[in-house]
This record gives structure tokens, C-alpha cells and sequence, in this order.
């Protein structure tokens, strides 16, 4: 049998005003290994990077032979769920719906996709399950977490456990994973032109921040499970022999434990060749031993979540840390030479202006190589949903906040003076430009483009 996957992300609706970079869909490239290992034809079709528009997409899965189709949305591309189904299902085929944002939906997509089924867990087996009940091998109602209609029914089959041992699961098709062009805008150091691969060394997150959403993750689920070392160096060198020059972490904590993080270190600086990455942590995690660590295995610039530099604020976020811990790990990379990236929040919940300036004077002192400005929102699934329902990101995302939200105006004005100052400060952007040269001459259209992009949306110009 033949399988189509697809990415399907807000870019191929509408343009996207805050700069962005794009990251591989790993979960799919994890599915598509399992199809691909019983014998199966797989395709794949990336929307994050531009490179197809509306118009070609609905033809190509009008007209595409396969008998599956495997569409991961994200959260803002669900509402254009129902266009593509349209034309996904021609040939009286199914649809398979994963990832999280999928799985929060299940009964929405069901009520408005026809000829569909939802993954409502961990979807890496669920197409080869899907492929088989197709060829009578098994009914839908055995398949291990999925949700499909029954008549006027919405049928929910058990959950599927979480995989404990993920080294159990197929490397990722990174073949197919290297093929779109992914923009990247973290700092990195490739030796020869820029060609990100993606990995995912560990799943899951146990700390429970009020505004994290599983359809803003990287993976379903709080338990902490872990690859290898063996499992990641294999990964990284296949990635080199691919071609890739440039590596990110998608995992939503990289530096959890610290044993099995050196131990991974020292995996990575043994096997990675030239390859130039980074990863998202903790700041409060990081010391000068896991520091220097990052730097010895070739790590380039790691992001951490900030938020604000509020200890009140922090503790009503349940980020489980301090402004002081945040600033220890931030010098602690500092002093490694690794760049930082720092993530902070405006808008939170009980907000004073104090606070606010607190956070915005913390991002200045931080000495951070970039600073993303979120803008707090409430996403399905959290605890910010139930207490502040009112600030909920439908219509927007954590860049640009929902047109109902009634200090819109005034967070985006705050958000572009914030990157007026930090990047375009004639002493900073010459700093800038300098940190990021690496980068520049191994990628200068994809660099110059963001400079660009970042540049009209500071000063609102539109695209």
C-alpha cells in the first residue's frame, strides 16, 4: 500500500507576521519508518517552509494514488482542517489525523472530516495499525488509540500505552525529513551550507507550567523517557551521512538528568563530525560542569525558558524555579561560550507594570544572543484554560496574540519597541551580525530573509 504524509502548518493559509523558524515533524518521521519496515511506499509533504502553496497542496492530495493519508496539523492550522479533508478523502480513502493538536480535536475533526480516524496518543505505530485494519486484518474498534464515527456515534477505542523503552521505536526517516528547505534562526556554526536534521534524544516533560499544552509540545505526556546514548550517536552520524550540517534537539527538556546527560555529551562529542546543534533546557538546570559539557560535544547555542523576572509571577506560572536560578544558568553558559536564547513572557495573569519592566530589564541584562517576547496565552488542555479562559490563543499563537484579546494592541506595540531596541540598536545589531557571521555565510538568503521579516514586524509594516 501507498501512505501520504503531511505536515500541515498555518504557512501554506496565511502568512505568518513574527518570525519562525520550522521543525521537522519527528512523530511522523517515526510513523513513516514503522510503514516504511513492512514494505509499504511512503511520501511526504512538508507546508512549514513555503515551498507549496494552497492551490498545489489540494490538487497533489486530490490526485496523489495513496490509500492512507497521514495529516498532522498544528494548532492553527486545525481550523483549515475541513478544506483539506475535501480533497484528502477523493478516492474513497482514510484519513488518519495525529499529533497533539489532533488528539485534543478528535471529536471537532470528527463531526466536520469525512472518511476520517484520530490518533488520540502517541501515533508512531498507529498508520501500520490503520494499514492492516484496512486490509481486513483487524477491525477499527482494535486498534489502540484512535477515535473514529460509528453511524452518529463518536466511537474511542482504549488508549494506547505510552512507549516505556523508546529505543524500541525505528529510527526516524530522516531521508525524507532533510528534503524541505527548514529555516533556522538559532545560532549555529555549519561547516559548508546550512541543512538542519532533527532529533528527539528524550520525550515528555513532569513539571506542569500553567501555560504548556501538549499541542505546543514536542511529545505526549509527563513521564521523562529517554534514547540511548548509542541510540542518539547512531542518529547523529546518520544525519552527517545525509548531509545535514546543522542539528536542533526538539525535546522539551534536554538537560533533565544530569548523569544521563553527560553521559550523553560525551556520546554526541564522539560521534557528531562537524555537525553544529542546539537543544532547549532549563536555565535553572544548567551548572558550569553541564555547561561546559554542552560545549565539549559541539553545542552552539542552547533555549531556555525564561519567562519573566518576577519570582511572583514565576510561582503563578508553576515554572518551579527563580529569577536567581535563571540567572546563574544563563552565566553558566555564558562563561561556557554557549549562546543563549531566552524565552519571556509578557501579558501573564496578574501582571503589574512592574513586573513587566522587571522582565523586559531582565532580558536586557541577561547578555542573551536572541530574545524571543511571547505573549502569554491560554492553550487547550491547561491550567491557564480553566483560570483564564479569556486570554485563550484561538485565532492567534504565543507570538501574536487572539484578536479578542483586549490589550492586544498594546502587548504587540510593547512586543515590537522590545525588538526595535534589542536588535536594531546600531552598537547591537553590529554585535548581532557578528555572533550570527557563522551562520550568515553558510545560509545568507535564509538569514537575510529573517533579518527582513524580523525587521517588518518590529516596525509593523506588514509582509
Amino acid at each position: 500500500m501507498s501512505v501520504l504524509f503531511l505536515n500541515l502548518e498555518a504557512p501554506v493559509f496565511a502568512d505568518v507576521p513574527h518570525p519562525k523558524h520550522n521543525l521537522a515533524p519527528l512523530d511522523l518521521g517515526t510513523a513513516m519508518a514503522s510503514v516504511s519496515e513492512r514494505g509499504h511506499t511512503v511520501d511526504f509533504i512538508e507546508t512549514s517552509t513555503g515551498e507549496i502553496n494552497l492551490e498545489t497542496l489540494t490538487g497533489r492530495l486530490r490526485s496523489d494514488p495513496a490509500e492512507l493519508v497521514v495529516i498532522r496539523p498544528s494548532f492553527e492550522a486545525l481550523p483549515h482542517a475541513p478544506t483539506l479533508a475535501t480533497a484528502a478523502c477523493a478516492n474513497e480513502r482514510t484519513i488518519l489525523w495525529v499529533g497533539p493538536p489532533a488528539s485534543h480535536a478528535a471529536d471537532w475533526l470528527l463531526s466536520r472530516c469525512p472518511s476520517s480516524l484520530v490518533s488520540t496518543g502517541e501515533s508512531d505505530r498507529v498508520p501500520l495499525a490503520v494499514l492492516q485494519a484496512l486490509h481486513g486484518k483487524r477491525p477499527r474498534k482494535d486498534i489502540l488509540g484512535i477515535a473514529f464515527r460509528d453511524g452518529e456515534q463518536i466511537v474511542r477505542t482504549p488508549p494506547r500505552p505510552l512507549e516505556q523503552n523508546i529505543d524500541r521505536l525505528p529510527i526516524p526517516r530522516h531521508d525524507l525529513l532533510l528534503q524541505p528547505n527548514y529555516r533556522f534562526h538559532y545560532p549555529l556554526k555549519p561547516k559548508g551550507p546550512l541543512k538542519m536534521g532533527y532529533l528527539l534524544a528524550s520525550r515528555g516533560c513532569p513539571y506542569s507550567c500553567i501555560f504548556c499544552s501538549e499541542v505546543e509540545r514536542a511529545s505526549f505526556g509527563k513521564p521523562y523517557r529517554h534514547h540511548g546514548p548509542g541510540r542518539i550517536a547512531s542518529e547523529m552520524r546518520l544525519l552527517s551521512e545525509l548531509g545535514a550540517t546543522g542539528v536542533y534537539f526538539e525535546d522539551d527538556l534536554f538537560a533533565l538528568d544530569k548523569p544521563r546527560f553527560l553521559a550523553l555529551a560525551d556520546a554526541i562529542r564522539c560521534s557528531r563530525g562537524d555537525l553544529s546543534w542546539c537543544a532547549q533546557v532549563r536555565a535553572s538546570d544548567i551548572d558550569a560542569e553541564i555547561a561546559q559539557a554542552l560545549k565539549g560535544a559541539g553545542c552552539t547555542s542552547v533555549a531556555c525558558g525564561i519567562e519573566t523576572g518576577s519570582d511572583r509571577l514565576l510561582k503563578l506560572l508553576k515554572k518551579g524555579t527563580t529569577t536567581a536560578a535563571n540567572e546563574s544558568g544563563v552565566r553558566a553558559l555564558n562563561d561556557a561560550g554557549i549562546q543563549v536564547v531566552a524565552y519571556l513572557i509578557i501579558g501573564i495573569p496578574e501582571e503589574t507594570p512592574d513586573d513587566r519592566r522587571a522582565t523586559l530589564r531582565l532580558a536586557e541584562e541577561l547578555k542573551a544572543s536572541m530574545v524571543q517576547l511571547h505573549i502569554f496565552a491560554s492553550y487547550p488542555g491547561t491550567r491557564a484554560m480553566d483560570d483564564y479562559p479569556e486570554l485563550g490563543a484561538q485565532g492567534g499563537n504565543k507570538f501574536i496574540p487572539a484578536p479578542t484579546r483586549s490589550d492586544r494592541d498594546d502587548l504587540l506595540q510593547l512586543q515590537r519597541d522590545f525588538y526595535r531596541r534589542f536588535y536594531l540598536r546600531p552598537d547591537r545589531f553590529v554585535q548581532h551580525v557578528w555572533r550570527r557571521w557563522p551562520q550568515l555565510w553558510a545560509n545568507p538568503g535564509g538569514e537575510i530573509r529573517n533579518a527582513m521579516h524580523l525587521v517588518r514586524h518590529a516596525l509593523n509594516l506588514g509582509s
